[in-house]
Parts: structure tokens; sequence; C-alpha cells
């Protein structure tokens, strides 16, 4: 079956990772003095290596924590970004009581009790942005829930999640530090006043001295970093998919079961996280090649995830087949701790823009890709669904509204 052009930029980048596949693998870029990795296998050996490849360089250009307490700065290597075994998994362990699965099924609940509410609003009209309109109160809805935090927390959880998202950014505005600490004090006053479960554990921890008030915050910062745009991206991605492969849409209807598959699929495809970092602690050798010790290493996820001796060649995605195993959420002991959360929530959205709103469509118009290499994902997507009027008729669209297969053809000619 033939598939609509890409509306991404991205393809570009991905004909650039099979030459490197192909050609270098593992070649050192000497004008930038690092060392690029593209192929599935070295790229995985590198994640679980944390012996050879240290994390200790991730991070770098963070804000940083200084304690509630006494005003202390929480050293690098003392974060959870960017911290090696056994530091890394005794901090991860804490971060791991708030994804248990009891509190995975509240996260949920609270997901789809957002997106009852945001349906609602969708349908007072027939044309919404998917990022703000959906995404973010979904978002920020199941976060609340992670840190155990009710629902007048939610406007100020969303808050959170932007500053937190304008830290992931490239371009940071003047006002972006002093916003940062203040959501510092923000996130310290709701741990102190936190219930057992969320922030509540973080703080536990705290009280029995395994960690201390500045790792409270870091812990809960990453979180909120990891969480403030994947979803959101996640989403896009989807959609951008099924864009792409119309025929995808009519599986899904028929059958929802069928969206965790997408979901991987989608993710595997285009990874929101491109690529990542390590250092070298010594003298290494990977793929044949020698990295000396305090190389840095960018690691091609995208790359890695398109490995055609690993995933083979097909650009078809037939969702009544199990994806390989891939690396978008990384490997190895920094691994995002999330990944159900993110399956989730990508899962319910979804469902809910493809089952619940007739006819839903995108409007390619103002969409607008991520403006950075290292992610891949859209920061604007608009969409239509026909409107249903009292007596049970539909409402046709927008006549400048697009079918779906068209959206991404749309985009190639701009």
């Amino acid at each position: 079956m033939m598939t609509a052009p890409s509306l991404r930029t991205l393809p570009a980048a991905y004909q650039e990772y099979a030459r490197l596949r192909r050609e270098m693998p593992v070649f050192h870029d000497a004008e930038a003095d690092v060392w690029i990795v593209s192929r599935f296998d070295d790229v995985r050996t590198v994640l679980r290596e944390h012996r050879h490849f240290s994390s200790c360089v991730l991070g770098q250009d963070s804000f940083e924590i200084r304690s509630p307490v006494d005003g202390s700065v929480l050293p690098a290597e003392e974060t959870l970004l960017a911290s090696d075994p056994p530091r890394h998994d005794a901090l991860r362990m804490h971060v791991g009581r708030l994804f248990a699965p009891e509190r995975l099924v509240a996260c949920e609940a609270a997901a789809r009790r957002e997106l009852d509410r945001v349906i609602v609003q969708l349908v007072q009209g027939n044309r919404f942005e998917v990022v703000h309109d959906v995404c973010e109160p979904v978002v920020a809805a199941v976060m609340a829930s992670v840190f155990g935090l009710d629902t007048c927390w939610r406007e100020c959880v969303a808050q959170w999640l932007q500053v937190s998202g304008q830290c992931n950014a490239r371009s940071r505005p003047a006002s972006l530090k002093a916003r940062f600490d203040a959501m510092l004090d923000d996130i310290w006053q709701a741990a102190e006043h936190c219930p057992d479960a969320g922030l509540g554990v973080f703080m536990a921890a705290c009280h029995r001295g395994e960690v201390d008030a500045r790792h409270v915050l870091d812990l809960t910062v990453t979180l909120l970093k990891g969480g403030a745009d994947t979803t959101t991206y996640l989403v896009g991605n989807v959609l951008a998919l099924l864009a792409e492969q119309p025929g995808l849409v009519s599986d899904i209807r028929r059958d929802p079961t069928l969206i965790p598959a997408l979901i991987e699929a989608s993710l595997r495809r285009d990874s929101p996280v491109q690529l990542t970092v390590r250092v070298t602690t010594a003298d290494v050798e990977l793929a044949g090649h020698r990295i000396p010790a305090n190389s840095r290493v960018i690691l091609l996820l995208g790359s890695a995830n398109r490995d055609e001796t690993v995933f083979g060649s097909e650009d078809e995605i037939h969702l009544d087949r199990r994806e390989k195993s891939h690396l978008a959420f990384g490997a190895g002991p920094h691994r995002c701790p999330g990944v159900a959360l993110a399956r989730m929530q990508g899962g319910v959205i979804v469902q809910a823009l493809m089952t619940r709103l007739p006819a839903f469509r995108l409007v390619p118009e103002h969409a607008r890709e991520v403006g950075l290499r290292a992610l891949c994902g859209f920061d604007r997507m608009d969409a239509e669904f026909l409107v249903r009027e009292s007596n049970g008729a539909t409402a046709g669209p927008a006549k400048n509204l697009l079918p779906a297969s068209d959206y991404r053809n749309r985009q190639s000619e701009r």
C-alpha cells in the first residue's frame, strides 16, 4: 500500500543515520571531539556498560538545586540523572515506589477523568489543538496523581511542567532561573504536606536519612523533566504515523486493543528522545574502535531503533506483529523509570481521540515540529472532528479540513 509522504523534517536525519550505520557506525567527529554510535547493538552495549560509559556528563546544563534547609548545592554526581550505580540505584529505588502497580492504576483513573472533562470541552466546538487542549491537562492530572497531590495543586503542577519543559529546551528565557527556584520552593512546600503516597515517599526517605532535602527536590524535578514533553511528543508522533498510514486508523477503530502495538511501533520509528550522551571512564574498545578515556560518546537512539539488521527495512506497520524491543526509553541503569506511565498516557489519549471524536482528523496548517535534533515530536498539532447536531445528524467539518491521508502531503509542500 502506498503511504503519504512524511510531514517531518526528520527523514533527512534518518537517511543520514542509515548512512552512518552502513559506513561508519562508530566514528570520531574530530571537529566536535565526540564519538558517535548509531547501530542498535553498540548503542545498547554502551547504555548497559555504566562502568566504562558514565552518565556523569548528563545534566551539565541543569540549574543547580539548593537545599531548602541549609542552602547547600547538590553535586551533579549525587543527582538521579548524572549518577552511576551504585548511587544511582539507591536513588532510583525511591522513584520506583511512585510507579508501583497500584499507583499506576490510580494514575490511569486520573488520566481518564481528565480526558472525560477535556472531551466535554472539545465537543463544544469542532476544532482544537492537541498539545495545549488535550495532552497538557492530562499530563498535569497524571503527574499530580504520581506526586500524591489533590486537585487544588493541579494548576501548580501544570506550571511546574511548563518550567521543566523550558529547562529541556535549547533557548531559555531570562526569567527561567527565577521561575525554577520558585518551583523548588513550591515542591518543598507540597512535599512537606503530602500524605504517604507520592512526594510523601521521598519525604519519608528523607526522614529516615536515606536521602536529604536536596534529593527530594532533585527526584521530583527529574520526574517533571521526564514527563513534561515526552507524552506529548509520543501522542503527536502516533497521530502523525496514523496520518501517514491511514489504514491503521480503521484497524484501531475496529479493535482498540491494537493501540498498545501502535504505541510501540511509533516509539521505535520516531523515538521522542533521539539521542543521549555518555563519557568514557577509561580507554575502551567498541566495535573494533579504541575510544580514549574521558571521551564524550553520543548515542543515536533514533538511529538504533531503525537498525535494519534488527528491525528489518519495512516501512509499513503491521499491528498484528510483535515489535522487537527498542531503545526509545533507553536501557541499562538509566532506562526511563516511567515507561509504564508514558505508555498508559499515550494509549488513553490516542484511544479517546480516535474512538470518541467522530471522524477525528488533523489540520496541517499550524502543525509545528520541535526544533531540536535531540527530540522528535510536535509542540503544536491542530485537529478537527464532526459535530453532532441536536437532531442526531452530523454537521460537516470546515472546508479546509483535510482527511488524515492528506495531512503529510500538505506539509511536504510547505
